[in-house]
């Protein structure tokens, strides 16, 4: 029995002394992990970062989600082949992880509990997600509370590279110090800028021009705008309309007339900053125009952008305002196509169409992230695979799945890609300024005083302003 025991206590030893080698030529065998997994297509990379390994830790990111599905998610498990942008997703995400070593962990909810993660996390100090998304004036909030890490502090992040929003970036600056670094990963942000579709059919039946050609033409102005709608327009024998020129959410409707005329709400000065809609010509004549048309029965509003689109799916408008991401609500339309076109310019004499972003979402540090080196990382890298990836699939998909009827909406989208607006009293500040003037001008009832608003706004404007700038001298004195 000893003997027999000590043989199979030496074959145990023997085993284990073997283990190692046996792993070793696992391992030997087994090179296709991390880089060696990709092509070489797959490794040329935009960015500059070079080769970091994160030993396979969990990279945890917190989203935004819509009841709509009207976001892109950050990940996805799997995807249907019938999906660009799913599989694009996919890929990007795929090919970071094998790149860094690092496995992504997605969440999502709505944007008020991803805030409020957000802070209870950084009140307990608990490292919890590396990034959490939040729409702009809650990352301004939390720059402002000292909850999150402003773009200015994150390392490897280099925002004069192709793939980040220079444009939105250097609109949302405050005294050109950096607080978010919007990229194309940001593609919510590309989904929230205002547009109008429109039918063509009844374009036809009015015998009119498409608006594509006189956007292309640069004729495409609230003047024509209104011709458009005024033709467009049916009253019942009492007077009501049923069939409106444009109809939308008030909250997009209105505001991206202001931002189409070419003109911003808040002025920036060599010596500052300004609030100056409210002596504004351009924008005061845009405001009473837009009011007559309200009150003539042209223009009308809700408060749901499904009832918006399902009122232009029951073509009783003839423009439907809206966002780009909310395109996907005109998914099943059948009865008619329609296009898509910027928000008018104010005449022919202004240079180009501008395009107002609603909001603007973007993945933010939160100040509990405690590997803000990774953080920079994998930001900067998601920036550029996004460019690579994800948004070219976006327009292949809007036009795949018939959210878009014809190729040349991509040009209107374009157009509307490289004209975007972001204002800080419309976007950062606008639950108490540009919402009110909203309300106050359009909405209860419509109205002909945005001056009159306006002033009694400006300590508030002023307020946001002198807060802003402390905040940003603050971290400049660190």
């Amino acid at each position: 029995m000893k003997k027999r025991i000590s043989s199979i206590l030496c074959l145990m030893l023997a085993i284990l002394m073997l283990l190692p080698l046996i792993v070793a030529c696992g391992d030997d065998d087994s090179t296709d992990t991390g880089m060696n997994t990709l092509s070489e297509e797959e490794k040329e990379f935009l960015d500059d970062l070079g080769e970091y390994d994160f030993d396979g830790e969990d990279f945890n990111v917190l989203s935004v989600t819509s009841a709509e599905d009207t976001y892109t998610k950050f990940d996805v498990e799997s995807y249907d082949e019938a999906s660009n942008v799913d599989m694009a997703v996919y890929t990007r995400n795929r090919i970071l992880e094998a790149r860094f070593n690092i496995a992504f962990v997605a969440e999502d909810d709505n944007y008020t509990n991803c805030y409020k993660t957000l802070q209870k996390e950084v009140e307990a100090g608990d490292y919890v997600h590396d990034l959490v998304m939040l729409i702009n004036r809650d990352a301004y909030s939390a720059f402002i509370n000292g909850q999150i890490i402003p773009a200015a502090e994150i390392p490897h992040l280099d925002l004069s590279k192709e793939y980040y929003l220079q444009d939105v970036n250097k609109m949302c600056s405050v005294d050109g110090y950096n607080i978010f670094a919007y990229s194309e990963e940001s593609l919510y942000t590309f989904q929230r800028a205002s547009v109008m579709a429109y039918n063509t059919s009844m374009v036809k039946d009015l015998g009119l021009e498409d608006p594509r050609t006189h956007v292309n033409n640069g004729t495409w102005t609230l003047e024509t705008m209104f011709d458009y709608m005024k033709k467009a327009q049916t009253v019942d024998a009492f007077g009501k309309t049923e069939v409106y020129g444009a109809y939308g959410h008030y909250s997009y409707l209105y505001a991206a007339f202001w931002f189409g005329s070419g003109e911003t709400l808040l002025s920036r000065t060599k010596s500052g900053y300004k609030f100056t809609m409210g002596t504004n010509e351009t924008l005061i004549d845009v405001t009473d125009q837009i009011v007559d048309g309200i009150e003539a029965g042209l223009i009308a509003h809700c408060s749901s952008n499904t009832v918006s689109a399902e009122q232009f799916a029951a073509e009783k408008t003839l423009i439907h305002s809206t966002v780009i991401g909310r395109l996907t609500l005109l998914k099943d339309i059948d009865t008619f196509d329609f296009g898509v076109v910027p928000y008018p310019k104010y005449d022919t004499d202004q240079n180009e169409y501008a395009s107002r972003i609603v909001d603007a979402w973007l993945h933010v540090v939160p100040l509990s992230c405690g590997d803000l080196d990774r953080a920079g990382v994998i930001l900067e890298a998601l920036a550029g695979a996004s460019l690579q990836h994800v948004f070219p699939a976006y327009y292949d998909e809007m036009i795949k799945y018939r959210i878009l009827r014809d190729p040349a909406d991509i040009d209107m989208l374009e157009i509307v890609r490289k004209t975007r607006v972001f204002d800080l009293v419309d976007v950062t500040w606008s639950a108490d300024t540009r919402a009110n003037i909203v309300a106050s001008v359009f909405v209860n009832p419509p109205l002909k005083n945005l001056s009159t608003v306006c002033k009694s706004l400006e300590n508030v404007v002023d307020g946001h302003i002198k807060t802003a700038l402390d905040a940003v001298n603050t971290h400049r004195n660190k």
